[in-house]
């Protein structure tokens, strides 16, 4: 599992770490089966991957 944190030397990352720990139970699921999880403020959007869903890469 791993963790992509926008502006990851600002102090409002630190601020938002209650709120992932919070609700990472929860998700834990959905993140080990492979989505992308945004925490806002005031919601939680997750998004299962692939995005687009069955697309195929070209080759």
């Amino acid at each position: 599992m791993k963790f992509l944190v926008d502006n990851a030397l600002s102090p409002l990352v630190a601020s938002g770490l209650p709120f992932l720990l919070a609700n990472l139970a929860s998700l834990r699921r959905s993140l080990e089966e492979g989505s992308v999880v945004v925490l806002e403020d005031t919601r939680i959007r997750l998004r299962s991957l692939p995005v687009g869903g069955g697309e195929t890469a070209a080759t």
